[in-house]
């Protein structure tokens, strides 16, 4: 849980700024002083790049299934706020309008329609 909740710390302080200095305490046992590291966005971007990879398979594999060009990728979830995520997306698509949504509240929205269904 640490790890994900690191990853996610992460992203957001890279969504604003170009160098993130983080925590990583985790790993250890506790010291009197925290163990931090620091990370630039290029290895941020690096380190997302296979899951980037993964995002952009997804979209050409619908865009395949649907035999047409979108007019618009809308972006949604918290990565979708990253400005690293949305220029390689960008960069992939650079002819299509990409449009951003509740970057958090849809997520949710989504999981909760969906537990809906499974529990009711």
């Amino acid at each position: 849980f640490r790890r994900v909740l690191f990853r996610s710390q992460l992203k957001i302080a890279l969504s604003d700024s170009k160098q993130a200095a983080m925590d990583i305490g985790f790993v250890e046992a506790p010291k009197p002083q925290p163990l931090m590291v620091n990370v630039d966005a290029a290895t941020f971007v690096a380190a997302i790049d296979e899951s980037l990879e993964t995002v952009h398979k997804l979209i050409t594999q619908a865009l395949a299934e649907g035999g047409c060009q979108p007019d618009v990728i809308y972006l949604t979830g918290g990565s979708a706020k990253s400005p690293y995520i949305t220029e390689q997306i960008r960069a992939r698509f650079p002819d299509v309008t990409l449009v951003s949504g509740d970057h958090f509240g849809s997520v949710v929205a989504g999981l909760t329609r969906w537990a809906e269904r499974l529990y009711r």
